[in-house]
């Protein structure tokens, strides 16, 4: 008898929950079972080029490969129209699930005939995993759709995992492993950054450095994910230390082999312990001398909140302004008294928490469009300047450049990728994901 699947559900989302709870009921201690969705990458575009026919049978034959690839306890709903909903039984480990939709995505591995052609095509998976019987398999699909958001924006073809499983999966890893102490010598650190975007002219004008730990098993994790960890066994030193040397190492090759970024600011956000490093002056100042970076190409973020609180962060910061670096306050508006730091303290650049702007997109924006041009006016007179973060959505890029903001960076522009991605776009402006964002 074969060890796979040998029905795909056509029920929908309604189905999925009922046999979903169906399956939680029957969750042994120390099994988990993964809940999955599945999107077909660019599916709107391809049905819109080769016609409804020929998308009914490239779902068709994709719906064949999935029960080549999953086991008899296993359950593929078709959700919608390109999306699939998998419920992966029985899994032993948390590991497993990665290890099991990896599986999965070889159903993409080879083209799909689609006469009188042959196309590949990609997927985007989130997973999210429970743990217990107890658990609320609505919240769990909820997760999975938002992993597999996050997954279409990392670009093709990528699987994530729901923030709270990927968390628990690698502080246990830390624990049992201990392997994050090694991260470092190992070569499994990666700087990856996030383009700040001139908002007239879609050009690249500065870049925010963001860690990444590439684990040998759980593959791509942000640093969301172990920073408390770090923080916690005071990794964060070294690690803080490693990403100031590697950001000012690639602003130094960039300076000169692409001399026209040389007006580019490269940005690193120092976490409260970093700033609170005896040796911090002679880091900075040996990372100056061993790559030849003027200190001005580099800006430091330093969060609002630990600004408007501890006088010593504000020293050192001062500190870091004598030394030739920029600086940036970063979350701004999270604590009370922003406005103050604004007009007191020395830096250039105000980073606009997305919470600030979020109402950004209909014509009731109230509160939030005035509290963006209070701050845009303060800049003004205080001769800083005014970046928009978290940006999602092509209406937000216009009201905020309407309202005088002049640098932004959020998905809606580009993910945080690697550098080498980055590179190959310096010379030209990206292209416009609305074309009003220019001409409004």
């Amino acid at each position: 008898m074969s060890d796979t699947s040998d029905s795909i559900e056509q029920g929908g989302r309604e189905s999925f929950l009922e046999k979903g709870r169906a399956a939680l009921s029957e969750l042994e201690k120390g099994s988990f079972l993964g809940v999955i969705v599945l999107d077909v990458d660019r599916f709107t575009a391809i049905e819109a080029g080769v016609g409804a026919v020929a998308a009914d049978l490239l779902l068709e034959n994709l719906r064949e490969r999935f029960l080549e690839l999953v086991r008899k306890p296993d359950l593929v709903v078709h959700l919608g129209r390109d999306e699939f909903g998998i419920l992966a039984a029985d899994l032993p480990s948390d590991v497993a699930a990665l290890q099991f939709t990896e599986r999965i995505t070889d159903a993409f591995s080879r083209p799909f005939p689609i006469p009188p052609n042959e196309m590949f095509v990609t997927g985007s998976f989130g997973i999210s995993l429970a743990v217990s019987p107890d658990d609320d398999i609505s919240d769990l699909l909820s997760e999975a759709y938002e992993a597999v958001e996050v997954a279409k924006r990392m670009g093709s073809g990528c699987v994530e995992m729901a923030v709270r499983n990927r968390r628990a999966l690698v502080r246990k890893s830390l624990h049992d492993k201990k392997d994050l102490g090694r991260a470092i010598e190992a070569d499994e650190l990666r700087l990856y950054y996030q383009p700040i975007i001139d908002i007239s002219t879609y050009k690249i004008s500065g870049l925010e450095a963001f860690v990444r730990w590439v684990h040998p098993d759980l593959g791509v994790i942000d640093a969301r994910e172990f920073i408390e960890l770090a923080e916690e066994t005071g990794l964060i030193i070294p690690i803080g230390n490693w990403g100031i040397r590697a950001t000012a190492q690639l602003a130094a090759t960039w300076r000169r082999e692409h001399p026209e970024t040389a007006s580019l600011t490269y940005h690193m956000n120092l976490s409260e312990r970093q700033l609170r490093q005896d040796d911090l002056s002679r880091v900075l100042l040996e990372t100056l001398e061993d790559t030849g970076v003027p200190a001005d190409a580099l800006c430091i973020e330093v969060g609002d909140a630990l600004l408007a609180l501890h006088a010593d962060i504000r020293a050192q910061t001062r500190v870091c302004k004598d030394l030739g670096f920029q600086v940036a306050i970063d979350k701004f508006g999270s604590s009370v008294g922003s406005l103050h730091l604004m007009k007191k303290e020395p830096v250039d650049y105000v980073k606009l928490s997305r919470r600030m702007f979020a109402q950004l997109k209909t014509e009731d924006e109230g509160v939030d469009a005035a509290m963006v041009e209070a701050v845009v006016t303060v800049a003004k007179q205080v001769g800083l300047r005014v970046v928009a973060t978290g940006v999602e959505t092509a209406a937000q890029a216009v009201r905020l450049r309407a309202r005088g903001v002049a640098l932004a960076q959020g998905f809606h522009f580009m993910p945080p990728m690697p550098s080498e991605s980055i590179e190959r776009l310096l010379d030209a402006p990206l292209p416009h994901r609305d074309a009003s964002v220019a001409t409004n």
